[in-house]
């Protein structure tokens, strides 16, 4: 189980260094476009490969090994299937390595931002997470304890939306004229949304409690970000078009969603900040907890003060 583990966040390490050089080297292009005369590294070849390799390749892999960390330990039992880890593992890694190659030489979809892998890619990184939340669901029915902890329930759910996101965004039965925009907004956003953040608020419920050695505030609250979250978020990706040939109902309900998003992001910034109370003098000691209440700070513009101000007081 450790091997496992260690290996996809070795991977997500290894993805997070290729992809910020990629990123790094097409900054210098800025500067210097003549740096190169190859076509396997010209700038609109490059940057999808920057950006995939980031959200597949570093930000996926290193989400799904932390989540088979706190999956089988908030329901206290142990990981289904090693097996299936190492079969989403492998095929995620292949996807990225043949998408960086294929977008390299200039083999894509042609299509929206961040869906530039073709289809057949996309397919084997869809079946690894398909193996990941076959894992993951197995080893929740096996818990030992009653309740399904908010872990779980964050993870699980992203797990499935970015499933269908995938899906929505590579069957071609409405990708065209403004099918395509409608698409490519609600897939870009919901792969930021359902499928990163939701997953990252999921290892924070377990993770945060667990470095200051307290319960989370409130699971209502918690459970109330969840569903606000979905309600909302699903439906605020046009909201990039608006004043745009998009039907105008379908801005309206963006519009509307996004902000009904302050619902989630209160709920759950509120929840985080109160389950730090009384511990704000553990984080100068933590190797974690720096980072935690850093990014806590950004959900927020005025938390961001809050937790100073509490940040100071303690210390």
């Amino acid at each position: 189980m450790s091997k496992l583990i260690l290996w996809y966040l070795g991977a997500a390490t290894c993805w997070l260094l290729f992809g910020t050089t990629v990123g790094e080297y097409l900054g210098i292009k800025f500067v210097a476009p003549d740096a190169d005369q190859l076509s396997w590294l010209s700038f609109g070849r490059l940057r999808p490969v920057h950006t995939n390799a980031v959200f597949w390749g570093w930000a996926s892999l290193g989400m799904i090994g932390l989540g088979l960390y706190v999956v089988p330990r908030v329901g206290n039992a142990p990981l289904a299937s090693i097996k299936l880890g190492w079969y989403s593992f492998w095929l995620i890694n292949i996807a990225v390595i043949i998408g960086s190659l294929c977008l390299m030489a200039g083999i894509n979809n042609g299509g929206g931002e961040y869906r530039e892998y073709t289809w057949p890619v996309m397919l084997l990184f869809g079946l690894g997470v398909i193996f990941t939340l076959i894992n993951f669901m197995q080893t929740v029915a096996r818990r030992t304890t009653k309740e399904i902890y908010i872990s779980n329930w964050y993870i699980i759910a992203s797990v499935i939306f970015v499933i269908v996101i995938a899906f929505v965004a590579y069957v071609p039965f409405w990708q065209d004229g403004l099918g395509e925009t409608i698409i490519q907004g609600y897939y870009m956003h919901q792969g930021v949304g359902m499928w990163f953040m939701l997953f990252t608020l999921g290892i924070v419920y377990y993770f945060l409690p667990q470095q200051l050695n307290k319960p989370i505030y409130s699971y209502s609250l918690g459970i109330l970000a969840f569903w606000t979250q979905i309600l909302f978020y699903t439906v605020i990706g046009t909201h990039h078009f608006v004043f745009s040939s998009i039907p105008w109902s379908l801005q309206t309900v963006a519009i509307l969603g996004s902000m009904g998003m302050v619902i989630p992001v209160a709920a759950g910034t509120t929840n985080f900040i109160m389950t730090f109370k009384g511990a704000w003098h553990k984080v100068p000691s933590s190797y974690t907890l720096p980072f935690l209440s850093l990014g806590l700070s950004f959900t927020l513009p005025v938390p961001h003060r809050v937790l100073q101000k509490l940040f100071v007081q303690q210390t």
